[in-house]
């Protein structure tokens, strides 16, 4: 593949819900480019983009991909994405890499969550937006009532390009209003034809709002549109441009990916329409070497930098890097620092993906797309740049994981492998986490939705041969005590011999349960020699490993020893220590022993219209509300809740609001649990406890 210049490239995103038909319209526009010698289909497991094992299983799309295609004088990277909310972090790592996004939309179930979510963050990341009404062959599917909606959810800026000929089942091509044009699919073709007579007030009307949108963006063409009514080819074209870099103009096009209606004309459009990477002139960032902020222009005279966005791994080739060169020429061979560790990287090979294809690339330009392998230790949001002229560029912020399942591996060469391989998954996907609960001898692994966890689990059986299965994450419930009481244990044990002799006599209190515990010793006289004090803490933070009601850690307890005594020849470390921990277990008996639970702090984000579903179910949940306020259009909630009630709430958040709402949590306290529900966990707890000793 040669090389190309800034401005002759073209990095575009297709973004939308799950079955809106994001990947379809990608593969009618590579058919059309001859790229794919036949159309390729998700539901027949045809498709160039969704070529993994698990999206060609379950038709649909997991993974950010990246195609790259050579029309004429220009370049292109398209970047097809999931549209569910589990894998929301492969969006966001695209848009800030792609100055352009097609929001591709189902008329069929009109605009949801995941859409507007995206929409939202695009517009803080300042790319060019536009959009694409699919499925207009589908039954009801009403272009100008889906325009509407747009334009209400979205703003009187989106205005349309495309106006459908036909529609539903007899829907027959698009008129473009730019060039006042008809288009008449045929098959596997699109001709040219005469603009319907019954269309022709209808396109004029809304290419006069167009002519309107281009003038405005310019004083002088202002007034010679309002002196001549009209604006020269030109004038029109670069007025349209300017206004959708200013995000005063957002296009919508219109047709049938699966038909192939509108995606020719659709990409006609990115080259006359669509900016190149040097609409966005320069990137901000860090010096690493100073510490102070850092400019990097879009220009091959700059030093070299690229952003990393994204990692993955394959099976057979191993890690590839996907990258954005922000600055400099980049070359194979090249010697570049990772300003995030201080790691020398050497880039090998400069490759591009069209689907699985890898294509060789002599050098990479300014604001293009490209990926390499083999780096010793490079991934998603790092930089790397010129070793004499070292810059960091932000992070991509990606969103904490809100779901969590436990795992068990069925044999012991699972277990060996299952740590490595989740490794290696959490390398390529910045929203899975995972830890080993020691207490309970649980890997617990988290992540942004039940579809999200299920592919993880699938790539551990498919990809590193590592089976399990999967239980519900046991909860960290903790023990305190609610009084100050003493308690005094004398260990005592002759068999011969030298014996065993410790006496301790202590006092124990509650205290705030952000604290673990205290030690103090309080002793006067010199009733136990200091060198066994010790062996007896010791022995107080053995028994407060395991309380007395549950077996649970205890929490928010100071232990004073007041005295004792002690023998001259029995007395030993071990005595103290076992004299210790039975009189702390003694004391806690009787100091009105209670079990605490974690409170999480959660932040719920609702359009308001859900606000008191969402209110009326925390409440439910044993939730307090600490404050709302607004966020846009959005309201927002914070309230304290237990963990035991927010099992799977991502899945009844999104029942309940459309999939609009969005969460994120914390862990605040522990806070004592209501009593008619402290004695079920109580007995729950026990009878595991037993089980695993029995194990």
């Amino acid at each position: 593949m040669k090389s190309y210049k800034t401005d002759q490239i073209r990095n575009i995103s297709f973004i939308g819900n799950g079955g809106t038909g994001k990947t379809s319209l990608l593969e009618a526009i590579l058919f059309n480019l001859g790229a794919n010698s036949r159309l390729g289909r998700v539901d027949d497991g045809t498709s160039v983009c969704d070529y993994q094992p698990e999206e060609t299983k379950k038709k649909m799309s997991m993974v950010a991909k990246l195609v790259t295609l050579e029309k004429g004088e220009l370049k292109y990277n398209f970047c097809d994405t999931p549209g569910f909310d589990d894998f929301q972090a492969e969006v966001k790592r695209v848009v800030p890499v792609t100055e352009n996004i097609v929001m591709v939309l189902d008329p069929g179930t009109g605009i949801v969550g995941h859409t507007e979510k995206v929409w939202e963050f695009a517009a803080q990341t300042k790319n060019f937006r536009s959009f694409f009404i699919n499925k207009l062959d589908k039954e009801r599917a009403d272009f100008f009532q889906m325009l509407g909606l747009v334009q209400e959810t979205f703003g009187k800026y989106a205005l349309p390009v495309f106006i459908p000929i036909g529609r539903e089942q007899n829907l027959k091509g698009v008129i473009d209003l730019i060039q006042m044009k008809a288009y008449l699919t045929e098959g596997d073709n699109s001709k040219e034809a005469e603009i319907p007579a019954d269309l022709k007030e209808e396109a004029a009307k809304h290419r006069e709002k167009l002519m309107e949108t281009a003038a405005e963006t310019n004083e002088a063409l202002m007034e010679k549109y309002f002196a001549d009514g009209t604006l020269s080819s030109d004038e029109f074209l670069n007025g349209l441009r300017l206004s959708y870099q200013q995000g005063t103009f957002f296009p919508v096009f219109c047709g049938s990916a699966y038909k192939n209606i509108g995606a020719r004309e659709l990409f006609l459009n990115f080259e006359l329409l669509f900016s190149s990477p040097a609409a966005i002139t320069e990137w901000k960032g860090i010096n690493s070497a100073t510490h102070e902020e850092a400019v990097r222009k879009l220009s091959e005279t700059e030093p070299v930098s690229l952003f990393i966005y994204k990692t993955q791994q394959e099976q057979h080739t191993g890690e590839l890097v996907f990258f954005k060169v922000i600055s400099g020429l980049l070359k194979t061979g090249m010697d570049l620092l990772n300003t995030s560790n201080d790691n020398s990287e050497r880039i090998n090979q400069v490759l591009s993906l069209r689907g699985k294809e890898k294509v060789d690339i002599c050098d990479l330009c300014p604001g293009d797309l490209g990926i390499t392998m083999k780096l010793r230790g490079s991934y998603t949001s790092q930089t790397l740049s010129d070793p004499k002229n070292p810059i960091s560029y932000p992070k991509i912020e990606f969103p904490n994981p809100v779901l969590s399942i436990a795992i068990v591996p069925k044999t012991k060469v699972d277990q060996e492998k299952c740590s490595a391989a989740l490794a290696k998954i959490s390398e390529e996907d910045p929203t899975f986490r995972m830890q080993f609960m020691a207490e309970f001898s649980q890997l617990v692994i988290y992540g942004m939705g039940e579809s999200h966890l299920n592919n993880i689990i699938d790539k551990l059986k498919t990809r590193y041969n590592v089976q399990v299965d999967v239980d519900k994450p046991r909860i960290t419930y903790r023990e305190t005590i609610k009084k100050k009481t003493g308690c005094e244990k004398k260990y005592k044990k002759q068999s011969g011999g030298r014996g065993q002799y410790g006496h301790v006599v202590m006092e124990i209190a509650p205290m705030p349960i952000d604290k673990v515990y205290e030690f103090e010793e309080k002793i006067f006289g010199g009733s136990i020699p200091g060198k066994y004090i010790p062996s007896i803490e010791k022995g107080v933070k053995e028994a407060i490993e395991h309380g007395v009601l549950a077996g649970c850690p205890v929490i928010g307890i100071h232990v004073a020893v007041l005295d004792g005594s002690y023998h001259d020849v029995d007395s030993s470390d071990i005595a103290f220590k076992i004299a210790g921990s039975i009189a702390m277990k003694d004391g806690m008996e009787k100091a009105n022993p209670v079990l605490l639970e974690p409170i999480m702090e959660i932040e719920v984000k609702v359009p308001e219209e859900f606000m008191g579903d969402i209110m009326g179910d925390l409440n439910s949940r044993r939730g307090r509300i600490l404050g709302m306020g607004s966020h846009g259009k959005s309201q927002t909630v914070k309230a304290l809740v237990p963990e035991a009630e927010l099992y799977k709430y991502i899945n009844n958040l999104k029942s309940m609001t459309q999939g609009k709402g969005t969460f994120a949590m914390k862990f605040d306290h522990y806070e004592e649990v209501p009593a008619n529900l402290a004695q079920n966990i109580v007995e729950e707890l026990k009878k595991f406890r037993v089980a695993e000793a029995e194990k």
